[in-house]
């Protein structure tokens, strides 16, 4: 069972309809700052030393770049329909999907500038590296694709497209790096990804409009909000079956889970806040209002 004596840390909450990001104090569950940023805030992605917060603001093509000691914006710069965005290990590099572009940039850090981009996508929203850094998984959302995209990171090219999803728009790979699993939002499913043969090895149903997946570091669990209804599904991992259903959300967006695996945050889109969810037995224990249109999340422990 997680260790849950010493929550502490920060959750950084994007508000789609303020044009702001909100920081929480997860020791007392409550706002401690709001931070105003760019145009509709969609995505976030913190630097792995955790000093930096990049948010991604569709509204007006622009990332900006926060302090997390000061929780100030430092700077903010264009890259066109940013969606998804993911770091190197070493922080060096920042992947960016931009899904009205069909493209995906290579942003270098700390220079904040496009060092390369590459074409070949259909609305590319979702993204996950390998743990080893070779590859990056790009969900291709467009329903005449459905497919998802494997970059070989080394060459910047498209290595090879897998087909067969539906309306895939998340991707979450597992600490051991043998599966994917893939949110098919208008498919009502999760798609399991055999990373060896880069196949579809199962396909999850009972979901409804599934927005992404997070997978729980400390036990074979994934939780799936679904975003057209007032719940979160949980699936085991090691069976690939659905093993419960958590209710009271409101348009569940994305969901946000400790390191020690404890606690997950879920993001209440049309509801204005962010549920706290013990995940030692899967259910609400706390709910944190005052965000409006909560979407993305990211914590800095």
């Amino acid at each position: 069972m997680p260790n849950v004596t010493n929550i502490s840390g920060f959750l950084y909450v994007a508000n789609n309809l303020s044009n702001t990001v909100s920081v929480i104090n997860l020791e007392t569950n409550s706002i401690v700052a709001t931070i105003t940023v760019a145009i509709a805030p969609s995505g976030l992605a913190i630097t792995p030393d955790k000093t930096r917060l990049y948010v991604a603001s569709r509204g007006n093509g622009t990332i900006s770049v926060i302090d997390t000691a000061t929780n100030t914006v430092l700077s903010t710069f264009q890259i066109p329909y940013p969606t998804g965005m993911v770091f190197t290990s070493d922080g060096t590099h920042l992947y960016v999907t931009q899904e009205n572009e069909n493209a995906l940039s290579k942003v270098n850090i700390p220079s904040n500038t496009i060092e390369k981009f590459i074409f070949g996508f259909d609305a590319p929203t979702g993204a996950a590296m390998t743990p080893n850094g070779t590859l990056l998984y790009v969900t291709n959302s467009s329903l005449g694709s459905n497919s998802v995209s494997i970059v070989n990171l080394s060459s910047f090219t498209i290595q090879s497209n897998i087909f067969g999803f539906a309306n895939p728009v998340s991707i979450a790979i597992n600490a051991g790096a043998t599966e994917a699993y893939v949110a098919n939002h208008a498919g009502n499913s999760v798609s399991v990804l055999n990373l060896a043969t880069n196949t579809i090895s199962a396909n999850i149903f009972g979901f409804s409009g599934p927005n992404s997946v997070a997978l729980l570091p400390t036990s074979n669990t994934a939780y799936v909000p679904n975003n057209s209804t007032t719940s979160v599904t949980v699936i085991n991992t090691s069976t690939n079956t659905v093993v419960a259903n958590i209710f009271g959300f409101e348009s569940p967006a994305s969901v946000a889970i400790l390191p020690d695996g404890s606690r997950a945050y879920v993001s209440n889109n049309t509801g204005g806040s962010v549920s706290v969810v013990d995940t030692a037995n899967n259910s609400i224990i706390a709910t944190i209002a005052g965000l409006e249109g909560p979407t993305s999340m990211v914590i800095k422990p």
